[in-house]
């Protein structure tokens, strides 16, 4: 997501003193990749500048754009491997310095509402554990790995949804009347 009329100079200014200065700020970002822990446009508690443990959801800037997905591992040498809850894999990893902050609750009208736990199955598990060894023993290994899932998993997950979705006429959003 990138923000609208903010130059990666700009964020980049705003980023450093939020980190330093230990800022509390409340958001909303778009997107689907956190769910279902985080719907689209919900609005959160970002706090920045503490140190990231797997297991964070996380606020990284990568130029003008921010992204936030939760830290599952953290790699020697500075970098932090996330990926979104929506998804078994991993992305490629993120210089530590990118990380702005981590969310530390949803903001509901009834009070804060802490962060659920990453969802957990043996796909994502086995993903992770194979992804973040390679990047360890072999880093160009590694990403070579996590740019072939991100490819396996466009034509064998997303492209087979959406000719689904394309072959079910008649079926619209719930509600929907014809």
């Amino acid at each position: 997501m990138a923000l609208e009329g903010w130059t990666a100079e700009r964020l980049d200014g705003a980023g450093r003193i939020w980190k330093k200065e230990g800022r509390e700020l409340t958001a909303r970002f778009s997107g689907t990749s956190m769910h279902p822990t985080i719907p689209d446009g919900a609005e959160v508690r970002v706090l920045c500048g503490e140190e990231v443990r797997a297991g964070d959801v996380v606020v990284c800037q990568e130029g003008r754009r921010i992204l936030v997905h939760r830290a599952v591992a953290i790699l020697g040498s500075g970098w932090v491997l996330t990926r979104g809850d929506a998804t078994a894999v991993p992305d490629l990893p993120v210089p530590a310095s990118s990380v702005l902050g981590r969310i530390t609750g949803l903001v509901a009208r009834e009070g804060d509402l802490s962060v659920p736990e990453a969802p957990d199955t043996a796909a994502r598990r086995w993903t992770l554990r194979a992804c973040r060894s390679l990047l360890r023993v072999a880093p160009p290994a590694g990403r070579l790995l996590v740019r072939a899932l991100w490819i396996l998993r466009k034509w064998f997950v997303l492209a087979p949804r959406a000719a689904a979705r394309r072959l079910r006429p008649g079926i619209g959003a719930p509600g929907e009347q014809d």
